[in-house]
């Protein structure tokens, strides 16, 4: 059986709920995602770097060599919770403001309920995303 790495960057894109909006979605198109000196790209860098070595042993995440914007992360419902075993699926896509605007998120429910504060159309209502 093939292992999945915890943290993987692949080049295909096209499954990913955001993978259709381009970088002009939040309103303003930038090179923020491409532009080496970019502070953005600096940070998403490190965050790679940190994603890598330290996720939890229940949570996948995989990033994109072509669109740094976007992330996937798959997080494995705790033993010993009403969630054992369950998969959570979440794709990110980060605007050109990160870190200072928080990343705009979508849960894949498969049009189930089961959490308050995911919904079965995908949104994710945290503060932290303000939502």
């Amino acid at each position: 059986m093939k292992e999945f790495k915890q943290f993987d960057i692949v080049s295909d894109y096209s499954d990913h709920y955001f993978a259709s909006l381009n970088l002009s979605f939040f309103g303003k198109k930038k090179d923020c995602f491409t532009n080496a000196n970019s502070v953005v790209l600096k940070k998403i860098m490190q965050e790679w770097k940190i994603l890598k070595n330290s996720l939890p042993e229940t949570i996948y995440v995989r990033a994109y060599e072509e669109r740094m914007d976007l992330l996937r992360a798959v997080i494995v419902g705790a033993a010993g919770t009403p969630y054992h075993d369950g998969l959570f699926f979440f794709d990110f896509a980060f605007p050109p403001g990160y870190p200072n605007s928080p990343p705009k998120a979508y849960y894949h429910s498969h049009g189930y309920h089961l959490n308050p504060n995911l919904y079965s159309d995908g949104k994710v209502c945290l503060s932290l995303l303000n939502t």
